[in-house]
């Protein structure tokens, strides 16, 4: 049983190379052509373009950019593949999966994940555990989907700008929000980006974001927390030093995705809380 994700799940690359993970990159689309998360373009890269005015957009992988990875896993000895994705209410990748998986040399089982960046990742932490125990395709498939549907990812942007672009908000509340000078705070649930709540200044929204990841983390049995963000590692590292001396568990800050950073810009920073139990 092999499991294969997609280039927004933030996996450290050692992590992937030691468990046989395959990644499927997401693209970057730019003026002077298009770019594989990961392969061809890294945050820091998309960070500059962004901050010197460049539009850029996302794009799904092609259904066969799966197939090939199928195919190619099937090659390697697999018998059954379990593909977990980023939420389809943001993405049509999983869409695609699908489309290439109904194909493919092998049973595939598709897993929208509903969520993104770790909270993906840590479903394929968890689900990459489930495999190695020995179980079936089908249980691999159910722990993913648990983990990541006990998963918060509540995140900070500086504006609402890019967000809009995407088609992941709507104009009027992005002009609402910069009406008002507020930093927002929002999350990304099973029916796309919802705004939880408008903070004036950026140290008080620093402060409530690590608040609501520990209001969110109550109840968990065995709490996993990741920290992301895009040109903003000091404000992240604060809030993981935070988060992990109220909760008591490891927590590092890394750089979100490429494609998640072009959706969220600049200064941005998400937190992710989940229960891997």
């Amino acid at each position: 049983m092999r499991l294969v994700t997609d280039s927004t799940a933030c996996l450290p690359a050692d992590w992937v190379a030691a468990r046989g993970v395959r990644v499927v990159p997401l693209r970057v689309i730019t003026p002077d052509g298009e770019l594989r998360e990961g392969v061809d373009t890294l945050p820091r890269e998309i960070s500059g373009r962004l901050a010197g005015g460049q539009r850029l957009s996302t794009s799904q992988p092609p259904p066969a950019d799966f197939g090939a990875v199928y195919e190619a896993l099937a090659a390697e000895g697999a018998r059954e593949i379990v593909s977990v994705h980023l939420a389809g209410s943001i993405s049509g990748t999983v869409s695609a999966a699908r489309v290439a998986a109904a194909n493919a040399p092998v049973p595939v089982t598709v897993v929208d994940s509903g969520t993104t960046a770790m909270a993906l990742g840590l479903a394929v932490q968890q689900a990459s555990l489930a495999s190695s125990a020995g179980a079936p395709a089908a249980q691999v498939a159910a722990r993913a989907a648990e983990v990541a549907g006990r998963a918060s990812l509540l995140f900070l942007v500086d504006s609402l700008d890019h967000l809009r672009r995407g088609g992941r908000i709507t104009a009027g509340r992005a002009a609402l929000a910069a009406a008002l000078g507020v930093r927002p705070i929002l999350e990304l649930g099973r029916e796309g980006v919802v705004l939880l709540q408008r903070v004036r200044t950026r140290r008080a929204a620093i402060a409530r974001l690590a608040s609501l990841a520990v209001e969110r983390s109550r109840g968990l049995a065995a709490v996993a927390v990741a920290v992301h963000h895009l040109d903003a590692a000091d404000r992240a590292a604060e809030i993981a030093q935070l988060l992990a001396a109220q909760l008591g568990v490891p927590v590092t800050a890394t750089p979100a995705s490429a494609v998640l950073a072009v959706h969220a810009g600049p200064g941005a920073i998400a937190v992710v809380i989940t229960d891997v139990s």
